[in-house]
């Protein structure tokens, strides 16, 4: 086969890519349906030998002729798919192959399939510029973006007053709508911290429970960003003071997150799933981390407590299992059931001296951990407390304990 003809079809292949698949497949002798008209067909009536002709310069030569039928390769397939169907079936074809392999040609084909849908790739209308929006009044965020453009921001700045209606459309952009289904939605990058939440609006969450979620005064809600997995980077509003239930439950994508420095409060299961985060600065205002807060956040190394946090609740670090420094605040009374469970990573921890409890299973599963002192006021080790700690070789216990699980 002549290479000049295959660098030719190379360079018309990209221009059908450029120009408008449809109208070119038409020029090529495909019909509107995705069919070659029978006067434009030939084939060899040998099914292992070509699946497909057509009268192309390239490869008119050494096809049998004689064939009545017509290929359908699916109106509900997209131009693309079709082209590449095409494109495939004829050129790697028997014969064809044979030649291209003969002359020493095969990786040049190659590099031309991988070429076109490279260009395919970066020409699929994906919107990677930040675009900046700034409401006016909150609940309008839908009435700023078409429709056509919807799916296909990647990086988004609000400025302004949003609430459950805009905050549901931001979820549909990230890729998971009002009940939690997936969405063709691309957004990755979201800046809210000009943006300040308020209530009103329409639900943005509807839970398994058969609760409806809606935005209130300067909180992130309630499973507010509940699966949205496809968020890379997130900046809060500024004047944020709560984190609420599942509020990015199952955002294993995010990799970045700032928190305010306002914020008091991270609700139960706040950042469960979140696997892709590998640290996180707590701001120093926050007293409360609920239960399972960090479940199974296996991509965190690092972690320093907050002076004001007073409780190592249920399950907090529990599936941690990339966790291997842990600073605790000195102010710390009672680590709790299966707080640090499967924290397979942590070697070492020092433990405040004011904890005088710690709870059922607390240190679960804690397989590198080799050495832990234990606080002179402890009185009360839990069930399980460090069973499956097959690493640890010293534990001191102190004179006041009453009681070991």
């Amino acid at each position: 086969m002549d290479t000049n003809k295959i660098k030719k079809f190379a360079t018309e292949a990209r221009n059908i890519l450029k120009a408008g698949i449809a109208a070119r497949l038409t020029a090529l002798g495909f019909d509107h349906k995705g069919q070659v008209p029978e006067n434009n067909l030939k084939c060899a009536t040998k099914p292992f030998n070509v699946l497909l002709a057509c009268t192309h310069p390239l490869i008119t030569d050494n096809v049998e002729s004689n064939c009545s039928t017509t290929r359908n390769y699916s109106s509900e397939n997209s131009e693309f798919l079709r082209f590449n169907m095409y494109f495939c079936h004829v050129y790697l074809k028997k014969i064809v192959m044979k030649q291209i392999i003969k002359r020493g040609s095969f990786f040049t084909l190659m590099f031309m399939l991988l070429g076109c849908l490279s260009l395919y790739a970066a020409d699929n209308d994906l919107i990677t510029k930040q675009i900046t929006i700034q409401l006016e009044k909150a609940g309008t965020l839908p009435d700023r973006i078409a429709s056509s453009k919807k799916y296909k921001i990647t990086n988004l700045k609000i400025i302004g007053e949003i609430n459950g209606t805009d905050l549901n459309m931001i979820r549909e952009m990230a890729g998971s709508d009002y009940t939690g289904s997936s969405t063709d939605g691309k957004l990755s990058v979201l800046d809210l911290y000009e943006a300040k939440i308020v209530e009103g609006g329409d639900c943005y969450y509807y839970g398994n429970n058969s609760n409806y979620y809606y935005t209130s005064n300067d909180e992130i809600g309630d499973c507010a960003f509940y699966g949205c997995s496809g968020l890379t980077s997130l900046t809060l509003p500024a004047g944020i003071t709560e984190i609420g239930y599942e509020a990015f439950n199952g955002c294993s994508g995010l990799t970045s997150l700032t928190l305010p420095a306002g914020i008091t409060e991270i609700g139960s299961f706040a950042f469960e799933g979140c696997s892709g985060l590998t640290s996180l600065t707590l701001p120093a205002s926050i007293t409360k981390i609920g239960s399972e807060a960090f479940y199974e956040c296996s991509g965190l190394t690092s972690l320093t407590l907050p002076a004001g946090i007073t409780k190592i609740g249920f399950g907090t670090f529990w599936g941690c299992s990339g966790l291997t420094s842990l600073t605790l605040p000195a102010g710390i009374t009672e680590i709790g059931d299966y707080a640090f469970q499967g924290c397979s990573g942590l070697t070492s921890l020092t433990l405040p001296a004011g904890i005088t409890s710690i709870g059922d299973s607390a240190f679960l599963h804690c397989s590198g951990l080799t050495s832990l002192t234990l606080p002179a006021g402890i009185t009360e080790i839990g069930d399980g407390a460090f069973s499956g700690c097959s690493g640890l070789t010293s534990l001191t216990l102190p004179a006041g304990i009453t009681e070991i699980g």
